[in-house]
């Protein structure tokens, strides 16, 4: 498995970390973790931030990940982009389209429109977008072209399933209904189960979980 490390700080901690239980919520994350992505250098090496690290990982079978650490809690999320290192800095991609800085922009304010028009429905919404941005030239010539070619990217998003995982370490809520150590499979609390795990998972032993090329956890009880 492939792995790259960027750093979260202070100011963008909390809002990695307080994901609410919508699909939604989990859209504006992977916005936020590409701007992190196409922003920061990245390194090859485990070292660990004060505030936390976000881990954009690759297996053997092309797919991709993030997963977000910070000491008593580790989540993961599927991550439908590749991204690439030219001169210096990192691109993302979508089906070897290139994901600008301005088109993650875009995206961004999309989400904001469509959230804030949650209750339209769903050809209404599109069009509003389409009318509101049609003016956003993002750098392209082509503008209904680019739009078609973001909104393509929008409906991934909106449909997309999260793979969503979760490692916790809760030595003062432990109890029977509630291991110490655990893991949370699937957000919603409507269908969110825990697995109980006899000791501390770390970040190395977290991302073995989600790489199906190396030797398979079992469930012994």
């Amino acid at each position: 498995m492939k792995k790259i490390y960027f750093d979260l700080y202070q100011n963008n901690t909390k809002e990695f970390f307080k994901i609410k239980d919508n699909k939604l919520s989990f859209i504006d994350l992977i916005l936020n973790s590409m701007t992190i992505i196409t922003t920061q250098e990245g390194r090859n090496n485990i070292k660990i931030a004060h505030h936390g690290v976000l881990v954009v990982s690759k297996s053997s079978d092309n797919k991709s990940r993030l997963t977000f650490y910070q000491p008593n809690k580790i989540f993961s999320i599927y991550f439908p982009f590749e991204i690439d290192k030219v001169d210096g800095s990192f691109k993302i991609y979508f089906k070897s389209n290139y994901i600008s800085k301005e088109t993650i922009s875009f995206l961004k304010s999309m989400l904001n429109n469509f959230k804030a028009e949650y209750h339209l429905d769903k050809e209404d919404l599109l069009n509003e977008i389409q009318d509101e941005y049609l003016d956003y030239t993002g750098n392209e010539d082509n503008k209904d072209s680019y739009f078609n070619k973001v909104l393509k990217v929008f409906k991934v998003l909106l449909s997309l399933d999260t793979g969503y995982i979760r490692y916790d370490s809760d030595k003062a809520n432990s109890s029977d209904l509630h291991p110490e150590h655990h893991l949370d499979i699937f957000y919603s609390k409507d269908s969110s189960l825990k697995i109980g795990l006899r000791d501390r998972y770390e970040l190395d032993k977290f991302l073995l979980l989600l790489d199906n090329n190396t030797q398979i956890k079992y469930i012994s009880d």
